[in-house]
């Protein structure tokens, strides 16, 4: 995934961390992070560039310092591995998608889930494999396994 100003990209690699580089200069500039349990299916960084936010099969979601790849919370709430995330373009929030369908918006900055998705009888019927916020923060689309895309109005 790239930063917002595309100037860094992270990605997970197989031995279960996360890996920085500088897009300008190509040198890796952290990691390998490590800290999940198994693979990392989804990274981002966050939209002012001071996290970078990892999700993995492990069921949970990891903040990371952007700046010097520490460790900041551990977050937990899903049942299934966590299959997907998007940062939300307005407010200091990541939404994660996992295969246990449902979907879980977090605070940043206080490391606490805001709403949990799919608990009102909206369940996809399959794993959430896909999200992506609306450019002015106020809508959530998810896609799954189940062929259905649902727009959420968080």
């Amino acid at each position: 995934a790239f930063s917002w100003d595309e100037s860094f990209v992270v990605a997970g690699m197989r031995n279960h961390s996360i890996s920085v580089w500088s897009i300008l200069s190509r040198d890796q500039t952290l990691g390998p992070l490590a800290g999940h349990d198994d693979e990392i299916r989804a990274v981002a960084f966050s939209f002012d560039g001071t996290y970078l936010i990892s999700g993995s099969e492990d069921c949970n979601v990891r903040i990371w310092c952007a700046q010097t790849g520490a460790a900041i919370a551990i977050l937990t709430g899903h049942t299934g591995g966590v299959t997907c995330l998007s940062v939300s373009p307005v407010h200091a929030r990541v939404a994660s998608g996992s295969r246990d369908r449902s979907i879980v918006i977090w605070d940043l900055t206080e490391h606490t889930p805001v709403r949990r998705l799919c608990d009102d009888g909206e369940l996809h019927s399959r794993g959430v494999t896909g999200l992506a916020w609306s450019p002015d923060g106020r809508r959530l689309i998810s896609g799954s396994s189940d062929g259905v895309i649902r727009v959420w109005d968080p």
